[in-house]
């Protein structure tokens, strides 16, 4: 049996109710229960705010909103439309297996990259063998359950670092080396509405017919290659691969599990055609503007 994980319906994204308690969802029911949930809470801030852009792409996708008028419409509702987002996801449903063949969530299908273990993909844990405060040895590689390798996955693709000559460097994820601002609601419904932004043409990014994200892309946009990709819209960079990866499950004791994964260098994106909502801008008269 070929493996397989839905993130649109497994549990996988770390919440936390009204009434404190925790709980596990997946995309449809965190969105539809969004009212409900006090907040999305990954192990590490880096992975809370990788998790809500993953969120807040798939919402522009369904409700835009395209003007300040439909926004309103939209918090006055107090809530998501149940019937659209379930929808939307089932319509891509197959774009968000984890595993599959041909468009594995959120990675590149065809890849002959290196195969390293699961734990490159942990931002919190060390990334080789010069260990200070986290004592986790790169040959000791984690066995990982399909939701935690799907948070990995995600939170890497924003923040992974930097890396190449100084001549034809790579650029960090969006997430890696800046400040991040994320203004939040009561509910989890509310941070998602304040930080959803007015999705039209004359966006800091364009919003055109051609922007879309990562998984509607009937090929991957983002294959390793040292030319520059320009911005084709905000949800392609909100989703921007910055990493070529591919998990390798295999079955531990009747469930599938990750130990590790084809990893390489994506396509590189010219930062200075970004504008990014969530980060603070300040201008300095030798580097110019620069996100703090």
């Amino acid at each position: 049996m070929k493996p397989s994980f839905d993130l649109c319906r497994q549990p996988w994204l770390p919440c936390v109710r009204l009434d404190g308690q925790p709980a596990t969802l997946g995309l449809g029911d965190a969105l539809a229960q969004a009212h409900l949930l006090r907040d999305l809470q990954g192990e590490t801030p880096l992975e809370t705010a990788a998790l809500h852009r993953l969120l807040l792409a798939l919402l522009h996708r369904v409700f835009g909103p395209d003007s300040h008028h439909a926004w309103a419409a939209l918090w006055q509702q107090g809530r998501w439309e149940e019937e659209a987002v379930r929808g939307y996801l089932e319509r891509w449903r197959g774009r968000f297996d984890l595993f599959d063949e041909a468009y594995p969530f959120y990675q590149t299908a065809d890849t002959q990259a290196e195969v390293r273990p699961i734990n490159k993909l942990a931002v919190s844990l060390a990334y080789n063998n010069a260990t200070l405060f986290e004592h986790q040895m790169e040959d000791e590689s984690l066995c990982v359950s399909p939701a935690r390798a799907a948070r990995w996955l995600v939170t890497f693709q924003c923040s992974g670092v930097g890396t190449g000559p100084p001549n034809n460097p790579y650029p960090a994820g969006p997430l890696a080396n800046t400040m991040i601002v994320m203004p939040q609601g009561r509910t989890l419904f509310e941070t998602l509405m304040l930080n959803l932004l007015r999705y039209s043409n004359d966006h800091p990014m364009p919003s055109g017919p051609d922007d879309r994200p990562i998984w509607e892309h009937d090929k991957n946009p983002y294959p390793p290659s040292p030319k520059t990709f320009y911005r084709p819209g905000y949800l392609a960079y909100l989703t921007w691969q910055s990493r070529t990866i591919r998990l390798l499950p295999h079955e531990q004791d009747g469930a599938i599990r990750v130990r590790e994964c084809h990893l390489a260098q994506g396509a590189r994106w010219d930062s200075s055609l970004v504008e990014d909502p969530m980060k603070v801008y300040v201008r300095d008269e030798k580097r110019g503007t620069w996100p703090l």
